[in-house]
């Protein structure tokens, strides 16, 4: 069963982020310009030493090396990018986000949390999927994006300790800072789109880019954080959280 959304402390967490500094962040820097085009979905190793990125609709899927500055194909296989990540040690391409032993993995409604102690499935939230799950860099947290709510962090037993605001595609800067994509739409196609840093429990948020700029899905790793634009370009930004 469901718990009911009805805690007061997690409905006032997000509701008014105050706005502030998080982190020290960089002038943006462009990423494969005039090499590579239709660069979306990017995903960084853990040591943020290699990037994964796919066409819009995932299909090739490439890694970029920034020591030695190449880039090959890792497959042309449609959606092969999709869910696509590294594993713990940044050698290996997984489609299981994990950390520190634990992997998690959504299916509709229903999280699915694995750690060595056994795997259980839970619904934290009443809504019509989960996205985007993370573990947190400690292996302590959850993190996820309830369809049409936003983000929420939870235990590994499941149990919700904190949300974060309506926001997409976030992923783990730190154990207390998340970066997300914090867009507006008509119903049918985006009308501003930018990357903010925010902290697990909503209170605070930091814009890295500005609305207009029409940009989202971060991804963070080791001080770096890489975000795309629409039109399919990748920027990057170093993090330094105080």
């Amino acid at each position: 069963m469901k718990p009911l959304f009805a805690t007061a402390l997690i409905l006032a967490a997000g509701t008014a982020a105050a706005h502030g500094q998080i982190a020290r962040i960089s002038a943006p820097e462009p990423l494969l310009r005039g090499v590579q085009s239709d660069l979306h979905h990017p995903v960084l190793s853990p040591d943020g030493k290699r990037l994964l990125v796919s066409s819009a609709d995932y299909s090739n899927l490439r890694v970029h090396d920034f020591d030695l500055g190449t880039t090959r194909t890792v497959s042309r296989s449609p959606r092969a990018g999709f869910g696509a990540t590294f594993s713990p040690d940044g050698l290996t391409i997984a489609y299981s986000p994990a950390s520190h032993g634990v992997t998690v993995t959504v299916a509709d409604d229903t999280l699915y949390i694995t750690t060595p102690a056994g795997r259980i499935a839970a619904s934290p939230v009443e809504a019509p999927a989960y996205l985007w799950p993370s573990v947190s860099p400690d292996g302590s947290r959850v993190m996820f994006v309830a369809a049409g709510r936003g983000v929420y962090i939870t235990d590994l037993t499941g149990a919700v300790v904190s949300y974060a605001g309506d926001y997409e595609a976030p992923v783990w800067v730190t154990d207390q800072c998340i970066a997300a994509m914090l867009a507006t739409d008509d119903g049918h196609q985006l009308s501003t789109s930018q990357v903010v840093l925010v902290r697990p429990d909503g209170s605070q948020m930091q814009p890295v880019t500005r609305p207009e700029s029409m940009t989202g899905w971060p991804t963070a790793a080791a001080g770096r954080l890489v975000y795309a634009t629409v039109d399919g370009l990748l920027y990057q930004v170093t993090v330094s959280p105080l």
